[in-house]
């Protein structure tokens, strides 16, 4: 079993929340190379990038998606699932987006494979 660590849904960008997206969708994938990778799909062919890549984010954002807008202030983007509940900010609307969904389907916590993290992400301390 691979190594995982705890990461607020918050913190979540990248590869980890890549992964963090097809787990909550129940998508079948695989981590190699640092990549999130469909299964059943050859390497190279479907890398699952859907938090950098609008052809795969708009139909899941079509799907799962209230709302997805940027801030007045124009710095942020916030996304909102069907849940009201369910409403996260990030850099872009396909990382916004993608955020909501996890913290809807996974939580505000999520564990991800930590050969997925950089040193951008921030670890959940746990006790």
């Amino acid at each position: 079993m691979k190594p995982m660590i705890n990461v607020k849904t918050s913190d979540l960008i990248g590869p980890p929340l890549n992964w963090a997206l097809a787990k909550a969708l129940r998508i079948e994938v695989k981590t190699s190379d640092g990549r999130v990778w469909l299964v059943g799909v050859d390497v190279g062919k479907q890398c699952f990038e859907p938090s950098t890549d609008w052809s795969q984010f708009g139909p899941i954002a079509e799907e799962h998606l209230y709302r997805l807008d940027k801030m007045p202030q124009g710095t942020k983007c916030w996304a909102q699932t069907n849940v009201l509940h369910f409403i996260e900010a990030g850099p872009t609307r396909p990382i916004a987006g993608c955020r909501a969904i996890v913290a809807k389907n996974l939580g505000s916590e999520v564990s991800v494979p930590a050969e997925l993290c950089g040193s951008d992400l921030q670890q959940v301390a746990t006790p």
